[in-house]
This record gives C-alpha cells, structure tokens and sequence, in this order.
C-alpha cells in the first residue's frame, strides 16, 4: 500500500507540474492571490511530502505569528512541493529535510533544506532550465521541469531565490517573497 500511495504521489505531482507548465505558458495566466495562512501550507507541504516517502524525517520550523501572505495558493503549494520533492530524491533514506518559515521585516523567506548529494557547482547555474537535469540524476525518475517551475512560480511573486549546496553535504534553497 505504501509503495502504491508513493507512485500515485509521484504521477499526480508530475502531472501538476505539467498542467501549471501549460498554465505558465499560456498567454490569458493571471495570478489568483489570495491571503495564504502559512501554517496550513507548511502543513499541506509536510503531508504532501510524507506520502512521497515516509522514509525521510520531515521537518518544519515556523516563527509564531507569521502574517498571512498574500500569494497564488496552488501555485505556491506546487513550488514547495516540488522542492521538498528534490530533497527526498537525492536525499538518503533517513535523513533529515526542512521546510522553513520565517518573517524577516517585510518580507517573507521560506527555506528547504536537505542532507543530500548536493548540487556540483558548475551545475548550479543551469538548474532552473527547463528539461534540465544533473549528472547526479541517472535513475533518479523526473523530467526537469521542477526546478524550471519554481524559478517561473517565484518571479510571478517577486520572490528572490537563492540555492547554495555542496557536494555529498545537501542542498539549501532560500526563496524571499515580499509580504506587501
């Protein structure tokens, strides 16, 4: 039953991914902000994530009162589900990953933070193209698109991304949206 719930993870977040592809490409995309509660996010994330592997220890850290933020709801689920997805996938079994929340003046920053193959860094500056895809990735299912995804979802919101990793330590992604 447990292998069955993550293939059908797996295949549903492949095809989000695919519909807010066509979605982003599309010429009539308007964004639907709404006021997102950041707490049932990380929780909808943390969940999301779980049932891809229950074999990772997910983590999520939130500072008390975070402000709701005004965002495109899907679009933003999408995009932290398609980093924390990353994280499990080149991430050893049993490690830890983070989803973090914080308020830094008026901006907020969400970070997911992994212990796992990392990212060499002659590759770092190609991984937001679209269908583009590491080495490190042979057999590792996926068709390039998550990365491009959270780099198109995140421009739509003004939100700066940052992505430092190292080899055989892990990968940590900051993203920075304004809270106005």
């Amino acid at each position: 039953m447990a292998r069955i719930r993550r293939g059908v993870s797996r295949l549903t977040n492949f095809l989000d991914n695919c519909l807010t592809e066509d979605r982003l490409d599309s010429t009539g995309l308007t964004l639907q902000p709404s006021p997102i509660d950041l707490y049932e996010l990380a929780a909808t994330a943390k969940d999301s994530a779980q049932h891809i592997s229950g074999r990772h220890h997910i983590i999520t850290e939130l500072d008390e009162n975070l402000p709701l933020l005004n965002a495109d709801p899907q679009l933003l689920l999408i995009l932290l589900l398609n980093l924390l997805g990353n994280a499990i996938k080149y991430s050893p079994e049993g490690t830890e990953i983070k989803l973090r929340i914080h308020q830094i003046g008026q901006s907020c920053r969400f970070e997911v933070i992994d212990q796992g193959q990392g990212i060499p860094p002659e590759e770092l500056p190609l991984v937001f193209k679209k269908y583009q895809r590491g080495r490190a990735s042979g057999g590792v299912p996926g068709a390039g698109l998550g990365l491009s995804l959270v780099s198109r979802i995140s421009e739509l919101h003004a939100a700066q991304i940052e992505i430092k990793s190292r080899e055989n330590e892990g990968t940590h992604v900051t993203l920075t949206f304004p809270l106005n």
